[in-house]
């Protein structure tokens, strides 16, 4: 089973990331290093992290200036390639990038039984943040690029397996149903001490 986490940028996919470590889902052999907007780490793994920026690139655009989906969908890289490299090391695995919300069409058709975890934070706390980490752009702009990732990843999610996980309700019920739906067998109690 492979476990993909999506959600806009500073919604709290990290912490779920990591939480996801702690039920015992592998995220990634190399991830990427913590930061000063991240100092507990980003649970990233490096490889999605780069094949996710290419797609991007590859379609003329960004994150934070992201291409039409059409394009995004014409992109061909060696998604397949990443994919099955991943899946041979034979356990419960997955990844987290918030790009996954613009790209994830491409990735869906090389995963087997993928479930999907869908994180969401309130808008005015993410969008601030945004602007706070870039030190540019209005609010409106982030607000903006919010509501795109989220319609994007909405669309996708329309027919797939998924759950919702909400930055301001994670509690060790939460994470329980969390555990559940990736059939974990992993500590809810040490995954609890993850949330700072």
């Amino acid at each position: 089973m492979v476990v993909v986490v999506a959600g806009m940028h500073r919604t709290g996919t990290s912490l779920v990331s990591s939480i996801l470590i702690s039920l015992g889902v592998h995220m990634g052999d190399k991830l990427l290093r913590p930061t000063s907007s991240q100092p507990y780490g980003h649970f990233e793994d490096v490889d999605f992290y780069e094949m996710n920026k290419r797609i991007l690139k590859e379609a003329g655009g960004s994150w934070c200036e992201p291409p039409s989906h059409d394009l995004v969908l014409q992109v061909e890289l060696p998604i397949a390639e990443l994919v099955s490299r991943k899946a041979k090391k034979g356990r419960n695995w997955g990844w987290k990038d918030p790009r996954n919300c613009l790209t994830l069409p491409l990735y869906h058709p090389y995963l087997e039984n993928p479930r999907y975890v869908r994180v969401i934070r309130d808008v005015v706390p993410t969008t601030t943040s945004l602007k706070k980490r870039s030190k540019r752009g209005e609010l409106s702009k982030w607000t903006s690029l919010y509501h795109l990732y989220y319609e994007r990843l909405d669309a996708f999610l329309a027919d797939k397996d998924y759950v919702v996980v909400k930055y301001e309700e994670i509690n060790p019920v939460t994470i329980g149903k969390l555990n559940d739906f990736i059939d974990g067998n992993g500590n809810v109690e040490g995954a609890m001490r993850r949330v700072h």
